[in-house]
């Protein structure tokens, strides 16, 4: 049984034990209606959340594993310090800081966006539109390319999901070293890469 049938079981089965306990109660319709609707809602809120971080979680077990050992973004690669003289000497030391509570996140020169962790080792690296066209990644993989082009350069052991904006991904997985490189794509056409450990969300 999928993810999904599982979820819409679950919600049925909570609306019809709230409709019975009320009903047993003899409360009026009315306020047995209100509560229904309050209750759908936050269970459809809840479902969703669940539901999208199900899918990144499930494409991380359940997709066979791709090996990124040579995987880069524009010569970036994951868990290697800013510190380092090679980041230093391409980047320098100030790199625009973007506000974020969970990580520290930094715009570079080129327009890619990273994310570190409290031992300032990159674990996330962000292909956007507003990133330098030419970055690609090490298979040669750029914004505007075709999902066509992603798998024919990553082969087809990959997940799907929607992001929360409802945006298509498809993604891919070294389970080894526990990281994923993910695809956003519009109508066949590759709009944002992200690179990251998969422990983010």
């Amino acid at each position: 049984m999928g993810i999904t049938s599982i979820l819409l079981m679950i919600t049925l089965v909570t609306i019809i034990l709230v409709i019975w306990v009320f009903v047993k109660r003899r409360f009026h319709f009315k306020r047995i209606f209100k509560i229904i609707i309050i209750t759908l809602l936050s269970i459809s809120c809840i479902t969703f959340g669940a539901y999208q971080y199900s899918l990144r979680s499930s494409g991380f077990i359940f997709t066979k594993t791709t090996n990124f050992n040579e995987e880069n973004i524009g010569g970036l690669q994951l868990y290697k310090s800013i510190n380092s003289k090679e980041f230093i000497k391409k980047y320098g030391t100030n790199s625009q800081r973007i506000d974020n509570t969970v990580f520290d996140y930094y715009k570079l020169n080129d327009g890619l966006v990273i994310a570190t962790n409290k031992n300032r080792q990159i674990i996330r690296i962000i292909i956007d539109d507003e990133s330098d066209k030419s970055i690609k990644t090490s298979k040669g993989i750029t914004l505007k390319s075709s999902v066509d082009d992603v798998i024919k350069a990553y082969g087809t052991n990959y997940y799907k999901r929607m992001d929360d904006t409802g945006v298509s991904v498809i993604g891919y997985v070294d389970k080894k070293s526990k990281v994923t490189l993910e695809f956003f794509n519009y109508k066949n056409e590759v709009t944002m890469i992200r690179y990251d450990i998969s422990s983010m969300q």
